[in-house]
């Protein structure tokens, strides 16, 4: 279970971005909607590899726990956000953020039944989404 409860922790993960770093002169412009998209993208990602790694199913549960909240600031942050263009993608992005949320509740749920065969469902369900996730931050043209 511990295998795959941290297999699950990194699938679960996988939709966020990468970190490319930026360069001074960047920073000088106004930030467009992409540059915040992608601000909060690395912010969050940032919180998350600063999470303690789980050795125990209590400690999993915490884990998923101390994540949500830092995926529920994510979202907030990107609530607040309303693109000139791309709005379908940006709306599509969103609403695969809130399935996101929903399938870290039940992986929560299901790590605590012991529930080997719906961890297993639910991080099949978030790989197929962090691919969904990641083309369309590239449409919006975000690089993260």
């Amino acid at each position: 279970m511990r295998h795959v409860a941290v297999a699950a922790i990194v699938l679960v993960l996988a939709a966020g971005c990468g970190s490319s770093p930026r360069s001074a002169t960047e920073h000088a412009k106004p930030a467009s909607f992409a540059d915040n998209v992608e601000v909060a993208c690395l912010q969050r990602n940032g919180e998350l590899r600063q999470l303690s790694h789980p050795r125990n199913q209590a400690d999993f549960s915490g884990y998923i726990a101390s994540m949500l909240n830092i995926v529920r600031y994510y979202r907030g942050q990107l609530d607040a956000l309303h693109p000139a263009a791309g709005r379908h993608d940006f709306a599509r992005y969103r609403r695969l953020l809130r399935a996101d949320e929903a399938s870290a509740v039940a992986l929560l749920k299901a790590v605590r039944r012991k529930d080997r065969r719906a961890v297993g469902r639910l991080v099949a369900r978030q790989r197929d989404r962090s691919a969904l996730e990641q083309g369309l931050l590239r449409r919006l043209g975000v690089d993260c």
